[in-house]
């Protein structure tokens, strides 16, 4: 594909999604981590909040992006196809670390 017909994500937006990801998956850790060793009876509600707080964000960011900044229909596909991609990658990851 041709990176002048405005179809192509940027490797800038590629970068921010990744450290997005990389931010909410180190939250996940952290708050895993301090609910266990201190309120552990708490660590349900815990990863409940947080995958609602997961998801609002993904979802806002995902929305903001296809609005705003993506140049087309493709570009939108495309960015959600790599936005689920990371997703999936950040939940398999996190619960092999945690579980």
């Amino acid at each position: 594909m041709d990176d002048s017909d405005g179809c192509m994500v940027s490797v800038v937006t590629i970068i921010v999604s990744l450290l997005l990801f990389a931010a909410l998956g180190a939250g996940w850790i952290a708050g895993y981590n301090y609910f266990k060793s201190r309120h552990p009876r708490w660590l349900v509600r815990f990863y409940m909040v947080y995958a609602v707080f997961r998801m609002v964000v993904i979802v806002g960011y995902m929305a903001f992006y296809i609005f705003l900044i993506s140049g087309s229909s493709t570009e939108s596909k495309t960015f959600a196809l790599i936005i689920f991609s990371m997703y999936v990658v950040m939940m398999t990851l996190t619960l092999i670390l945690k579980h």
